[in-house]
């Protein structure tokens, strides 16, 4: 294995190649469009790798808390952190439409569906504007 670059930093120099040397060099427009989308995207997955570990465990405590339960055992690698997600995210789907809507319980679980948004938004686009004004209902 590799100590220099570590993947997140070719990925990045990936899409900055991508976005600031090939698309301006690309008269036709759709294909400097789909440019833009791959440059995008190899930004994407560097940002969801740099910090991957982290929000599996932040999104891991979130559902035990919520959902009443013991958070799993650290460690175990990816696979076993992405499949106890979705487990609790099957759990927390149920409860959600098993919940009366005005009680405290889905007012909770709407706070944490609207916290794992907002973390994945900031990996997915980290300009995206997270306020909570645009969060208002207008009726």
């Amino acid at each position: 294995m590799q100590d220099l670059p570590d993947r997140n930093v070719l990925l990045q120099a990936v899409a900055g190649f991508l976005h600031q040397d090939v698309v301006p060099q690309v008269a036709d427009r759709a294909l400097a469009f789909r440019l833009r989308i791959a440059a995008h995207l190899v930004a994407t997955v560097a940002r969801e790798l740099l910090g991957e570990e982290a929000e599996d465990a932040a999104q891991l405590a979130r559902l035990s808390a919520l959902l009443g339960e013991a958070p799993p055992q650290a460690g175990g690698g990816r696979d076993l952190r992405h499949a106890a997600i979705r487990g609790g995210t099957d759990r927390l789907v149920e409860r959600i439409r098993s919940a009366d809507p005005d009680s405290e319980q889905a007012l909770a679980l709407q706070h944490l569906v609207q916290a794992d948004l907002r973390a994945k938004l900031a990996v997915i686009n980290p300009g995206f504007d997270l306020s909570a004004d645009i969060e208002s209902d207008p009726d």
